[in-house]
């Protein structure tokens, strides 16, 4: 399941996901990125230029994503839009969701 990994990434220290930010645990530090943003997304992938990626972000909460549209479409749409627009050539990409 999607939780048990995220518990499984945390507790390797491998990433750490808040909401639409992303940070990595390399042993160079925490690189930090808006996955809402395309520009930031763009440079986080350039710079790390990771051979898989586990999408996890989404805002599942069905109430707030009717009550926030904007925001439900920025946190589910506009975050995969982002990582899959930029994609390193040999990346997987692997997107995990749920219904609450």
């Amino acid at each position: 399941k999607t939780e048990e990994l995220i518990r499984r990434l945390k507790r390797a220290k491998i990433a750490n996901q808040k909401g639409n930010y992303f940070l990595t645990g390399r042993r160079s530090g925490d690189l930090e990125c808006d996955l809402t943003d395309e520009s930031s997304t763009h440079r986080l992938l350039s710079k790390v230029n990771p051979t898989i990626i586990f999408h996890t972000a989404a805002l599942t909460d069905v109430d707030k994503c009717q009550k926030f549209p904007d925001e439900a479409d920025r946190s589910n749409r506009v975050t995969t839009l982002n990582l899959v627009s930029n994609l390193p050539k040999e990346c997987k990409f692997r997107c995990f969701s749920s219904k609450g």
